[in-house]
């Protein structure tokens, strides 16, 4: 979840998401428990995420949205690598972005940066959420 102003966003849950589970029905009811269990260890020691953005685009077949793409951080590639035994998702490749709305959801001004200041586990209508550490800039 974004830390600051959403605006630009016009959706209800702003996110990136790390790794898609598949669908509630078909997985095993242990599994949102034990995503729960290391993502809460994971948050007690992440820091906010500070993701620069490096354009807008548009991702999707039949249901087509309006998409900030996300700059590959060392930070967000070590979350992906922890949770991808968990991933079902249908891409190979791993494209950090923020849905921002339906095709054509006006973005103005696009921000250069994003920070997120939670993770969290969707579980059908089920929500968990765990803050990160305050973000810190060295101050070398």
């Amino acid at each position: 979840f974004p830390s600051h102003d959403r605006q630009w966003c016009k959706i209800d849950l702003p996110h990136v998401t790390v790794v898609y589970g598949g669908e509630v029905n078909s997985s095993k009811p242990t599994m949102f428990n034990e995503l729960a269990k290391l993502a809460s260890l994971v948050a007690s020691v992440t820091s906010e995420l500070v993701m620069k953005v490096e354009k807008v685009d548009i991702f999707g077949d039949d249901e087509r949205v309006s998409v900030l793409v996300l700059k590959k951080t060392k930070e967000i590639l070590e979350l992906r690598r922890i949770f991808e035994k968990w991933d079902d998702s249908d891409f190979t490749v791993f494209r950090p972005h923020a849905t921002t709305g339906p095709e054509g959801s006006e973005i103005n001004p696009v921000p250069l940066y994003l920070v997120f200041d939670r993770l969290a586990v969707v579980w059908g209508d089920q929500i968990l959420s765990f803050r990160l550490k305050p973000y810190k800039q060295n101050s070398t």
